[in-house]
């Protein structure tokens, strides 16, 4: 749970329902009756049903509706509710070089050669351009790349 300027872990308890014919995830829940003192709420509970939908060329096991509840110290309580809806299947490509593979000879090979990174290795990533964050959505293509096409919205 995040309190001030930091995380602090908590217990929780919790259940998840399967469908009775396809065993498939219909449900996850998650609560907490016993939060930290610094946190300002004294319990939480979250439940997110889930739903199978079809997107692009695969069927995906995707979240429905999230509802999250707080009972805050004060006697305060909210819920928060998400809605997922529209969602649509994005899809990109990317090539990693490393030192001494950018030459125009090498870049096909380095293409089709697999890499294997070891566990725990850490990458750094920087943008060359800056992200709208009015107009810009997860899973949205570079706006370069759709010349004149309108923003794509993602869930």
């Amino acid at each position: 749970m995040r309190s001030g300027s930091g995380w602090i872990p908590v217990a929780f308890s919790g259940s998840f329902w399967l469908g009775s014919d396809s065993l498939e995830l219909k449900r996850l829940t998650s609560e907490s009756k016993v939060l930290p003192a610094e946190s300002g709420a004294c319990e939480s509970a979250s439940m997110v049903d889930y739903q199978k939908l079809t997107a692009g060329t695969g069927t995906y096991l995707l979240p429905q509706q999230s509802t999250t509840k707080i009972a805050m110290q004060d006697g305060t309580e909210t819920q928060m509710t998400a809605d997922y809806s529209d969602c649509r299947e994005y899809s990109s490509e990317a090539t990693i070089h490393f030192d001494g593979e950018g030459s125009a000879a090498g870049t096909k090979a380095a293409a089709a050669a697999t890499v294997s990174l070891p566990a725990g290795v850490e990458i750094s990533i920087a943008l060359t351009q800056p992200i709208d964050t009015d107009t810009a959505a997860a899973g949205d293509l570079d706006p370069n790349l759709r010349k004149g096409r309108s923003p794509r919205r993602g869930c």
